[in-house]
């Protein structure tokens, strides 16, 4: 089933906030007859964990939780704690693209940073302020030029849609490149064996 796909074991490198998105997501697929949506997660989320983190539900006492949202609280309690949402908050707040890093995935990994800590509390402006200050200069450049001069002159929705089609355009360009080298080095191969055949 979907949700056994990805469980939960409560390791470090896991983070709860996204096991929570695919969760939701696994549910939605799930319609038993006659339950509400609350009381569905309620009895399916067991089944999402394995590991630490089952061991960790299963010895909640009998009847302290009787809702989604009160295991839910708990849960993130638990693995989500004030110090793990405040780093999560500080990769937004002080995010930079590395020194190889490409707009496409410098743009791709902030989103991600912004769905690990979803109760963020960064207005769109501030995200967008955020990620743009993180950029290496010529990146920064890169993009003031394609807004016409400056991408501070954008509302956030205006610059959200650039930084989306100029990382999606060079996405694409990046893998239409790797395509024509792939090509090329075949084409290359081919030639340097008929040339080989040719001197024997």
């Amino acid at each position: 089933s979907a949700l056994k796909e990805d469980q939960f074991s409560g390791s470090e490198s896991q983070c709860p906030n996204l096991h929570l998105q695919k969760f939701y997501e696994a549910c939605d697929y799930t319609d038993p007859p006659n339950i509400s949506e609350s009381a569905k997660r309620l009895r399916l989320f067991k089944y999402s964990l394995t590991g630490r983190a089952k061991d960790w539900l299963d010895t909640i006492p009998p009847n302290t939780i009787n809702t989604w949202q009160e295991l839910e609280v708990k849960f993130l309690e638990r693995y989500f704690p004030i110090h793990k949402y405040l780093e999560r908050r500080q990769d937004i707040t002080s995010f930079e693209q590395g020194d190889s890093e490409t707009l496409y995935d410098a743009w791709e990994r902030f989103k991600l940073s912004l769905k690990k800590c979803p109760k963020h509390g960064i207005d769109s402006h501030a995200q967008m302020q955020h990620f743009t200050q993180g950029l290496r200069p010529q990146t920064r450049m890169f993009l003031d030029a394609s807004a016409g001069g400056s991408l501070k002159n954008k509302n956030e929705n205006e610059a959200r849609e650039l930084v989306e089609n100029m990382s999606q355009n060079e996405y694409r360009v990046q893998n239409d490149r790797g395509a024509k080298k792939k090509g090329g080095m075949l084409e290359l191969d081919t030639q340097t064996a008929l040339l080989a055949q040719s001197t024997l």
